[in-house]
């Protein structure tokens, strides 16, 4: 698919690197796996600051998911 994403965090796991991102499609939180990702172009827009988009807003999402809330 093709998706809008606004980067918010790299992580090493498991030697697997993950870009955890608000997924415009979605309008949400996705964690996508580098090695998965085909193509990938760099727009020339800005990361708005918005509310319930931040990277602590993510790690929330992720505390969350990781509970079973």
């Amino acid at each position: 698919s093709q998706r809008t994403l606004w980067p918010l965090g790299l992580q090493l796991y498991r030697a697997i690197w993950m870009l955890g991102a608000w997924c415009e499609l979605r309008n949400d939180f996705r964690v996508f796996r580098l090695d998965r990702i085909a193509q990938m172009f760099v727009l020339n827009e800005e990361f708005p600051q918005e509310r319930g988009k931040t990277h602590d807003d993510f790690l929330r999402y992720l505390e969350r998911q990781n509970s079973g809330c």
